[in-house]
């Protein structure tokens, strides 16, 4: 086994560490990242977490400064809203794309997809065995299979991005909206689809993000704070 082969696989379980940890509220936004302090509680070197930091940077979910470091990436209002008009339009097209070109594989998984999110459990309350919020993967895999018969991998790509950087958004306002609104918005973005209406589906879909924002502000205006659960290892 060569050296760069015995560096990889530490690598992407400490980048897996990190960034669940971080998407389910366990490291705060704006808390610094130290690299050798990460290493000691994962038990890699401090290389390898810095490896990790970097790529979680490329993901928006992680700052990287010179001369100061990492940092979990800093969150605000007008920050959510920038970013969450920006998903509007980009997964607004690519769910129009995808309703044109979707066949009936693809109205499967998304049933299949809708099912698995109605089975997980709350936001937070179970992981799976690399320590994966499994609510959470159930959402982003619900909401990619929406989008999923896009053509355009481009679309795709940006698509994916934006939703990670979302998730620090989704975590700070979780719990402030029905659940059964959300619920229902899932159910109907599936009939939607299913039956290709588009204009129904890609407003629908625009609404459901705005409603994070929606969730956020109510947040913030009844006093709370980011949710701080806890830390990778631990």
């Amino acid at each position: 086994m060569t050296e760069g082969t015995e560096v990889l696989v530490p690598t992407k379980d400490a980048y897996r560490a990190v960034r669940t940890a971080i998407l389910r509220g366990g490291m705060k936004p704006g808390e610094r990242l130290s690299p050798s302090a990460l290493g000691k509680e994962l038990g890699v070197s401090a290389g390898v977490v810095r490896e990790a930091l970097t790529r979680l940077a490329s993901e928006r979910l992680v700052s990287a400064e010179r001369n100061k470091g990492f940092r979990v990436y800093e969150i605000s209002l007008d920050g959510l809203k920038h970013l969450a008009e920006l998903r509007q339009l980009v997964e607004g097209a690519a769910l129009e794309q995808s309703i044109e070109a979707g066949d009936v594989t693809w109205e499967s998984e998304i049933i299949a997809a809708h099912h698995l999110l109605l089975k997980s459990p709350g936001q937070g309350t179970e992981v799976d065995e690399h320590g994966a919020d499994v609510h959470m993967m159930a959402h982003r895999r619900f909401h990619m299979a929406l989008l999923s018969a896009c053509p355009n991998p481009m679309l795709l790509d940006t698509c994916r991005s934006l939703w990670d950087a979302g998730e620090l958004y989704r975590r700070w306002g979780a719990g402030r909206r029905d659940s059964g609104v959300w619920m229902k918005e899932h159910e109907d973005l599936v009939t939607y689809c299913v039956d290709r209406d588009v204009q129904a589906a890609t407003d629908l879909l625009r609404r459901h993000i705005g409603g994070t924002v929606e969730a956020v502000t109510a947040l913030l205006n009844s006093g709370g704070d980011y949710p701080v659960t806890e830390s990778p290892g631990r």
